[in-house]
């Protein structure tokens, strides 16, 4: 079983998006089947994006401290160093998770607040998406380079599969500027724009894919439809989503009813 230590590093470099493949879709498997993890996840991410650049280094530094060493006093560990600009010394990796502690700390006593704090409905909300969110995989035949009389298409996928979703948006648009009706660009357009947290961006995307009817993407999109309305706490138009596919089955059949249950949790 990992450390702590362990696992916080891993959920840094997962938010990093510095894990391999492999190690991306074996720990998105694990947050699938472990709300304890997804939960981490998600507090990690809300940390970072509501902290940062908010509490002077010196102040968080000295906090820091003792929120790491209390962090890691039932693993028997050395103590704690804080890493110092000038520190010549060895000192164990402070995962950035714990700046984020620290800062949360001295943020709610200088009375800064964090949004979510009493947001329960969003925090419950975003928990559940991130916690049945995977990105979709690109077509096949765009794995491995792709098909050269679609350089756009190509150049779009590459991004992709490197996981830079804003550079693959701009060329998954500009394929649409040549047929606005293909299905595939919309399809990954809302990819990327889910996997950039931006569920407002998403949505339009994959009605589009659901409205054009006749395509190999409609199950997935009402799937990936129904997480972008939950994220956006628009439950009545997941809900809906969510019964149509638990009643045809397939795929998502099972997820979709379980998700239908913890919605009404």
């Amino acid at each position: 079983m990992d450390t702590k230590e362990e696992q916080y590093e891993r959920i840094e470099r997962y938010l990093a998006n510095s894990l391999s493949t492999d190690e991306q879709q074996a720990f998105e498997r694990t947050l699938q089947q472990d709300p304890v993890m997804a939960h981490e996840v998600l507090i990690h991410r809300h940390l970072y994006e509501a902290i940062r650049n908010e509490v002077p280094d010196n102040l968080m530094a000295r906090a820091l401290q003792k929120a790491a060493n209390d962090y890691f006093a039932d693993e028997s560990q050395p103590e704690v160093v804080v890493p110092q600009a000038t520190a010549s010394k060895k000192s164990r990796h402070v995962p950035s998770w714990y700046w984020m502690a620290a800062s949360v700390g001295l943020a709610l006593v200088m009375g800064a607040g964090l949004f979510y704090v009493n947001n329960t409905t969003t925090v419950s909300n975003q928990e559940l998406v991130a916690g049945n969110f995977t990105v979709y995989e690109a077509p096949a035949v765009f794995r491995s380079g792709g098909k050269d009389e679609a350089p756009i298409l190509k150049t779009a996928f590459v991004a992709y599969n490197q996981k830079e979703y804003r550079k693959a948006i701009d060329f998954f648009q500009k394929s649409l500027l040549e047929n606005p009706r293909q299905v595939v660009p919309n399809f990954y357009i809302g990819q990327c724009k889910l996997a950039l947290h931006d569920a407002k961006g998403a949505i339009p995307a994959f009605q589009k894919v659901v409205d054009h009817g006749d395509n190999a993407y409609v199950v997935q999109a009402k799937w990936y439809l129904a997480l972008g309305y939950i994220d956006l706490n628009q439950k009545e138009q997941a809900s809906s989503l969510l019964r149509e596919l638990s009643q045809q089955g397939g795929p998502y059949g099972e997820r979709a009813t379980r998700m239908l249950n913890e919605l009404s949790n």
